[in-house]
């Protein structure tokens, strides 16, 4: 991500856009796609804690363990639908996003795969960006593309990770381990079934 309001696929569905903060208009927490979690990973429960859905045929939920806010988290989960976007397109897009990103940040890198027998294409990628406190922010995330239920569309699951600062170094040290760990948590986590709320 690193702009969470970007989104992962409105990319596709509103305007081809994703990755650094912007304001959120929102102050309640909304189940928007009939999936009010909890989820679970490796030993860590995440609880939806945002939500939003600017139009009919878009929404996202992120979730987070307890004591971490939306504007500056450590682990999240994220559940996006777009009806109308094909799960292969939208991967296809935020590939050419992160390729147009890398001239200007070096530490962008990603690696996709596609699992048939799922019907899922998993993308993970790097990157970093300044932030209002000037040390600058490092995140991986990995996502999980699908079509929605019905073939309504398409469902981004997705895990992203992040640190801050000085934080920043320990995380990539431990990177490897942990994005080998989280990968294989994630990917046996079965995939959401959005069930969109008409609005």
């Amino acid at each position: 991500m690193i702009s969470r309001r970007a989104l992962g696929i409105v990319a596709l569905a509103v305007a081809l856009a994703l990755c650094c903060p912007s304001a959120r208009a929102q102050t309640g927490v909304v189940d928007h796609l009939g999936l009010p979690g909890p989820y679970t990973l490796r030993g860590v429960e995440y609880r939806l804690a945002w939500s939003s859905q600017p139009t009919a045929a878009y929404a996202k939920h992120e979730y987070l363990p307890v004591g971490q806010s939306p504007e500056r988290y450590e682990r999240m989960i994220l559940i996006e639908h777009a009806a109308g976007v094909d799960p292969v397109k939208a991967a296809a897009a935020k590939v050419e996003e992160l390729k147009a990103r890398k001239p200007n940040d070096p530490t962008t890198n990603w690696s996709i795969a596609r699992n048939a027998a799922a019907g899922e294409i998993l993308l993970d990628f790097t990157l970093s960006a300044p932030d209002a406190a000037g040390g600058g922010i490092s995140e991986w995330n990995a996502y999980r593309y699908a079509a929605a239920p019905g073939g309504r569309g398409v469902v981004l699951f997705g895990l992203s990770r992040r640190a801050y600062g000085a934080d920043r170094t320990a995380f990539y040290q431990a990177l490897k381990a942990e994005r080998r760990a989280d990968l294989a948590a994630f990917s046996a986590l079965p995939m959401v079934l959005v069930r969109p709320k008409t609005r």
